[in-house]
């Protein structure tokens, strides 16, 4: 079992899956249409961090929740 990744925006709370890392090692990323690409664009000049299923902390006593989805697996 591996542990997905997210590139999110603090502002709009939107984030976009960026890969998995499984015990292997890391699993490629197919992103032929470049979804993480455009996600950092629409998102320029905003505050972007990447979170993960089983760390989803930001700061201490401030836990990630998205409000809406893009790109996930």
């Amino acid at each position: 079992m591996g542990i997905s990744y997210y590139l999110a925006c603090l502002d709009t709370r939107q984030y976009v899956w960026v890969g998995r890392l499984g015990p292997q090692g890391a699993v490629p990323v197919a992103d032929a249409d470049g979804s993480i690409a455009m996600f950092a664009l629409e998102n320029r000049n905003k505050p972007l961090i990447v979170v993960s299923e089983s760390h989803p902390i930001l700061e201490e006593g401030m836990e990630w929740a998205p409000s809406a989805t893009r790109g996930q697996p």
